[in-house]
C-alpha cells in the first residue's frame, strides 16, 4: 500500500467515523425530541413556565409554588393551566418534577387541587407535599382533557393547624415546579 492509498484510507476513516457520530446524535436527540415537550423554567422574560409539546401546553406563573416562613394554618396557592391544541382528547399525569420541603413533620403539609369544577384532589384524599427532590413523581394520574379546551387548576398546599407541638417546622420552606407526564 502507498502512502497516498494510506493517507486516502485515513481520510476516508475519519469522515465515515464523523458521519456515524452524527447520525448517532440526529436519532438520539430528534428521538428524544419526539417523547418530550420543552420546560422552560423560569422565563426572565414572561415569568412563566411553560411546557409545550405537539398539542398539549402546560402554564404557570412564575414557574414555581413557594411557601416562605410558614407558620401553621398558613396556605399557598397556585394556578396553573393546561391546554389541548389537538383535535382528540388526550390523557395526563400532573406531576412534581422538583420540590424542596424543610418539614420534619411532612404529613402536616396538605396538598388539594381544584380544575375550576371539581376538587381533584380533596383533604380527605390526604395527600402531603412530597420530601425534597429532584426526581419527578406523579401528584394527580389519569387526568383527560378535550380537544380545544382549556382547563385552569388550583394547587393549594395548607399547613394544618394541630394540636400537637409545630415549633420544629414553623418558619420552614417549601417549594416545587409541577409539570406533565403521560
Amino acid at each position: 500500500m502507498t502512502k497516498k492509498e494510506s493517507q486516502n484510507n485515513t481520510k476516508l476513516m475519519i469522515v465515515l467515523i464523523v458521519s456515524v457520530l452524527i447520525l448517532i446524535a440526529v436519532v438520539a436527540f430528534g428521538t428524544y425530541a419526539f417523547f418530550t415537550g420543552t420546560l422552560t423554567d423560569r422565563n426572565p422574560v414572561d415569568s412563566q413556565s411553560n411546557l409545550k409539546s405537539a398539542n398539549i401546553e402546560f402554564s404557570m406563573e412564575d414557574g414555581a409554588i413557594t411557601g416562605n416562613n410558614l407558620v401553621p394554618g398558613d396556605a399557598v396557592e397556585k394556578k396553573f393551566t393546561v391546554k389541548n391544541k389537538g383535535t382528540g382528547t388526550i390523557s395526563y399525569n400532573i406531576l412534581w418534577t422538583s420540590a424542596v420541603n424543610e418539614f420534619v413533620n411532612k404529613n402536616d403539609l396538605i396538598v388539594t387541587l381544584n380544575d375550576g369544577t371539581n376538587d381533584i384532589i380533596t383533604e380527605s384524599d390526604n395527600v402531603i407535599f412530597p420530601s425534597t427532590t429532584t426526581t419527578s413523581q406523579i401528584l394527580k394520574r389519569g387526568l383527560t382533557i378535550s380537544a380545544g379546551a382549556t382547563k385552569e387548576f388550583t394547587l393549594t398546599i395548607t399547613y394544618k393547624n394541630t394540636d400537637a407541638d409545630q415549633t420544629a417546622d414553623m418558619g420552614k420552606n417549601i417549594s416545587a415546579v409541577l409539570g406533565l407526564g403521560d
